[in-house]
């Protein structure tokens, strides 16, 4: 089981993301905001982050780019609803940092082999 924190402004997709997640036997916290976020990761530790990229108030790519400031080995996978954001240059640059870009409507099956495969890097990092 691995401690998962989410942070997307939608409450609907974060329930459903979290309840998946959680049948897949992991430990989920969701946040709404970036800096809800960020202070769960100053008390918490967390194996791996799921940042949306377009929230209110500073997005997920501002958020990915505080998070490996301050946490530098901990896996990030950033998403989006909005697939085109993923073909912008300047969406390109700011989600570098980001250990995998993924689509909100990734296929269940798809998104646990990210998953796992990123927590399965962080152990032999760690």
């Amino acid at each position: 089981m691995a401690r998962l924190l989410l942070c997307d402004d939608d409450p609907m997709y974060s329930l459903a993301l979290s309840a998946l997640l959680g049948d897949w036997g992991h430990s989920v916290k969701t946040t709404e905001t970036a800096q809800e976020a960020l202070d769960h990761l100053a008390s918490h530790t967390v194996d791996l982050a799921i940042l949306d990229v377009v929230m209110p108030g500073g997005g997920g790519v501002s958020l990915l780019h505080q998070i490996k400031d301050l946490y530098p080995n901990l896996p990030t996978i950033v998403c989006t609803g909005r697939d085109f954001l993923f073909e912008t240059p300047l969406m390109e640059i700011g989600m570098e940092k980001a250990d995998e870009k993924i689509k909100k409507t990734i296929d269940p099956a798809d998104l646990l082999a990210v998953i796992n495969r990123l927590l399965k890097q962080a152990k032999k990092v760690g």
